[in-house]
């Protein structure tokens, strides 16, 4: 019989969480050696009293035990950023874009809308055509989960079914810890949900890890190329009842920004 941490182990093999890792370690050296040169003793302040001059601490100054110690808790609070973002399985390609670069209007309002609504145990869709900045705006929004320390993790809908389906092998993670894994994260992202089949049994496993995580007032962003009415039809009524009681459907529907760019 596998243990319980074995298979949640292989679970997360499954869903692809051995990635790429970002290391912490230069940052804490450089952090530390911060440390190192601010560590010095408050300078004394000279004072004349009778032709000689006396030296009495400055009581201004902060205690340099505090400043080390704030200095310690800023490196842990990055160093945990760091881990988060690194495990959050986003595509390679989305990976460096920062929300300051960007100058687009209509996107940055929609996103604005997204950012509102997270931390509230929202559902929210993000649906357009292709090219539009749907990918990015997921990708961004983990990004800012992370700085607020909220797990979060990046999927695209096949791959979901794929890693599901390879429980069914004997020597495979349960379908059960690896929903339980979906169903974990304070933020999960699944993208490109037009791939998805119209099969009862994807159905059903979407709809069960969306309903989990609905139980547990997390957020979930759904990204698809489909237009409105095409979405709700493609994924049903529970579904889109849930998106529109929680979060609601942010439509990307200006130019595309690969043909801009042509």
């Amino acid at each position: 019989m596998t243990s319980s941490g074995s298979q949640s182990s292989e679970a997360q093999e499954h869903l692809g969480l051995g990635g790429t890792k970002e290391s912490s370690t230069d940052l804490e050296r450089a952090g530390f050696r911060d440390i190192v040169n601010q560590f010095v003793r408050p300078q004394p302040i000279e004072k004349e009293s009778e032709g000689t001059t006396q030296k009495e601490p400055n009581s201004n100054s902060s205690d340099p035990k505090e400043d080390v110690f704030e200095k310690f808790k800023q490196i842990e609070r990055r160093r945990k950023r760091l881990a988060l973002y690194s495990a959050t399985n986003i595509p390679l390609r989305h990976r460096d874009l920062k929300l300051e670069s960007v100058s687009h209007k209509k996107w940055l309002e929609a996103f604005a809308k997204v950012n509102n609504k997270l931390g509230k145990g929202c559902i929210v869709a993000i649906i357009g055509g292709r090219g539009t900045g749907k990918t990015q705006m997921g990708v961004e929004a983990i990004r800012q989960a992370c700085k607020l320390g909220r797990d979060s993790f990046y999927v695209k809908a096949v791959d979901v079914f794929i890693s599901i389906r390879a429980c069914y092998r004997s020597d495979a993670a349960s379908e059960q810890n690896l929903i339980k894994i979906y169903t974990r994260y304070k933020l999960l992202v699944i993208d490109a949900l037009e791939e998805k089949s119209d099969s009862e049994w994807e159905n059903r496993m979407l709809s069960h890890i969306i309903d989990k995580r609905y139980d547990d007032m997390v957020d979930t962003i759904l990204i698809s190329n489909e237009q409105p009415a095409a979405f709700a039809k493609q994924h049903g009524s529970s579904i889109s009842d849930r998106i529109y009681e929680t979060g609601g459907i942010i439509e990307c529907n200006w130019l595309s920004f690969r043909k801009e760019g042509e």
